[in-house]
């Protein structure tokens, strides 16, 4: 685990952003490489969001089926949760 607080996703994307705007380089690369940092960033943000909401979705299922044993339902739960929690603190 980290023993630094991380600087929240949005933020860090939006500092970047702004970065590339202000920093002077002659051929523009690093604008351009600071620039996609930022962009990529924001995409996987989303990205994230997404996969989030569809392992809440597929827990929510799981926990309503009646198709599965308690111990495999159980399990699936489990390891749903823990990347629910996983990807939350990305």
């Amino acid at each position: 685990m980290n023993e630094y607080k991380q600087t929240k996703t949005d933020v860090l994307a939006s500092a970047l952003l702004k970065l590339s705007n202000e920093i002077r380089s002659e051929d523009g690369i690093a604008n351009a490489a600071i620039y996609e940092a930022s962009d990529r960033l924001k995409q996987y943000q989303t990205i994230t969001k997404n996969l989030i909401k569809i392992a809440s979705w597929l827990k929510s299922d799981l926990m309503l089926c009646n198709d599965y044993t308690p111990a495999r339902s159980g399990v699936a739960i489990s390891t749903l949760s823990a990347i629910i929690q996983e990807v939350n603190e990305l």
